[in-house]
């Protein structure tokens, strides 16, 4: 599933009038700085993911979640759902269109800071909009403190309540990021093994 045209042009605008994305590293690959990173997936696939911000190898792929930290999550998915290792980069691209991927800000940083308060307020409503009418899913699993925070830029008090437009989507999980990386695997399993297989109803 893709960006329609209205998303495509409101990420776009949104990313021309925000400075801080790493336009050397996109010009390195060849990649427009105002394309947005991001994985849609299948719109009713049950499990989501949700990160910080894109690396440089999710550039260089034009998908979210294909570096080093996604691979974590990326094997443990595959492990889970086949029951043997992951054999290769290839196979880890290929779980892509089973389960949605999205970050708090779908742009590279210079230097991979992450990103001000302003700018992921800047983007939150357009981040908001596609967690709520382009995926159907139930659980949304955050990687980081940043993700996991992102629910509460748009609260008084920080938290969420029935009535806001995005508390279907409340993280059931909260793991670390991934250069803790022991940490990280042993979280995310125990994530993935309650939840998947993903693709079942």
């Amino acid at each position: 599933m893709a960006l329609d045209a209205h998303q495509l042009a409101t990420f776009r605008q949104l990313a021309a009038t925000s400075p801080g994305v790493d336009v050397e590293v996109y010009r390195r690959f060849d990649k427009n700085p105002l394309d947005p990173i991001i994985g849609l997936g299948e719109i009713d696939a049950r499990i989501g993911f949700m990160g910080r911000d894109p690396g440089r190898d999710e550039i260089c792929h034009g998908e979210p979640f294909i570096g080093a930290g996604g691979q974590i999550v990326r094997r443990a998915i595959h492990q889970q759902l086949y029951g043997q290792p992951l054999p290769d980069f290839e196979a880890s691209r290929a779980l892509s269109r089973h389960f949605f991927w999205i970050n708090t800000v779908p742009y590279k940083p210079v230097g991979n800071k992450a990103w001000s308060m302003s700018i992921k307020k800047r983007f939150h409503p357009a981040m908001t909009e596609l967690l709520e009418h382009s995926w159907l899913g139930r659980d949304l699993i955050t990687l980081g403190r940043e993700a996991f925070l992102w629910f509460g830029i748009a609260q008084d008090k920080g938290l969420l309540t029935v009535d806001d437009p995005v508390s279907k989507h409340i993280p059931g999980q909260y793991t670390s990021n991934p250069p803790m990386l022991l940490i990280s695997r042993t979280i995310m399993r125990d994530c993935l093994w309650f939840r998947l297989d993903a693709r079942q109803p």
